[in-house]
């Protein structure tokens, strides 16, 4: 659980410092620092993770054959620039205290992937369960941790231990970006297909006129790029998908509220905000209504005189 005062960087949260979250970058940590908003709902997955939680500590506190303290009140503890919110505290005797974090792998799949098959845990996992040994008791940090995970019925365990260097590269990175947040300097989007949402959602109705980034600096050829590449994967199938939203993000983030942008080359871009139906979507298992969103963002690509792509379309609709 995240800061709620948002004066700390939390452990499930830290990744994103070092952009090596599955689900975070640094560019998308900032946007939920300046401009709060409520978590969104959990997906199936996330929920059922939280309903097994208990379970989970009770079977790690037999295995383990340690004492282990669940964070039922999910109390957010903070050490300096840093806090956490862990799962459970464990208590080994010749040890002390120590951090629990446990998880679910629903499929083999992910296990395999994300966990090497129980042989090492992901970057970000690794990163959280350090953030929570650092935070300690909010005084002094904890000498141990523990990051558990429950797949097909089995629990694995992985033992871990105080990462001083990364630590001090966390304090760093978590101080500098706090002092960003507060002097309003956003750090840069990678232009990834994690930061499509925000990067729709802050495209509002337009209304700023052309934006002119005709003059060819490396930055402006740089999205230039991007939005040749765009074009390009909007007439392929399947595999240039991915390309396709990744580039379609940094479109989004450079135009800013412009309604035009002219690039080198004598490349434009024009986009809008078209209002649609709203559409249900099958409800949840807790059975809450479920709606889509009723806009969408068209984006238009005219290519310029120099463009010799094989196949590109020199223009054309793309729908968000």
């Amino acid at each position: 659980m995240p800061d709620p005062t948002h004066r700390t960087v939390s452990a499930s949260q830290a990744a994103a410092l070092l952009n090596v979250h599955p689900y975070l970058t640094r560019w998308m940590l900032y946007q939920k620092f300046v401009a709060p908003t409520a978590d969104e709902d959990d997906d199936n997955r996330l929920r059922w993770g939280r309903l097994m939680q208990p379970l989970i500590l009770a079977e790690a506190a037999r295995d383990l054959r340690m004492q282990v303290r669940p964070n039922e009140a999910d109390t957010y503890v903070r050490r300096g620039v840093l806090g956490c919110t862990r799962d459970a505290d464990i208590i080994a005797p010749d040890l002390g205290p120590g951090a629990l974090e446990v998880g679910v792998a629903f499929d083999y799949r992910s296990f395999a992937e994300r966990w090497g098959g129980g042989a090492a845990p992901p970057m970000d996992k690794e990163i959280q369960v350090q953030v929570q040994m650092y935070v300690g008791d909010g005084a002094k940090p904890y000498g141990h941790g523990m990051l558990g995970v429950w797949c097909a019925g089995e629990m694995h365990y992985l033992e871990r231990r105080p990462d001083e260097p990364l630590w001090r590269e966390l304090e760093r990175e978590a101080t500098q970006f706090l002092a960003d947040v507060e002097a309003r300097r956003e750090p840069e989007a990678l232009g990834t297909t994690l930061e499509l949402p925000m990067a729709l959602a802050r495209y509002r109705k337009g209304g700023a006129g052309a934006l002119d980034l005709s003059e060819p600096t490396e930055a402006n050829r740089k999205l230039l790029e991007a939005v040749q590449m765009f074009a390009w994967a909007r007439d392929q199938a399947g595999a240039a998908d991915k390309t396709k939203e990744g580039c379609r993000a940094q479109i989004v983030l450079a135009a800013k509220d412009a309604d035009e942008v002219l690039l080198p080359e004598g490349w434009r871009l024009s986009l809008k905000r078209v209002r649609s139906a709203e559409k249900l979507v099958t409800p949840d298992m807790v059975g809450k209504p479920l709606r889509k969103a009723s806009t969408s963002l068209v984006i238009r690509v005219a290519a310029g005189s120099t463009d010799t792509t094989p196949g590109i379309l020199r223009s054309g609709d793309e729908n968000e």
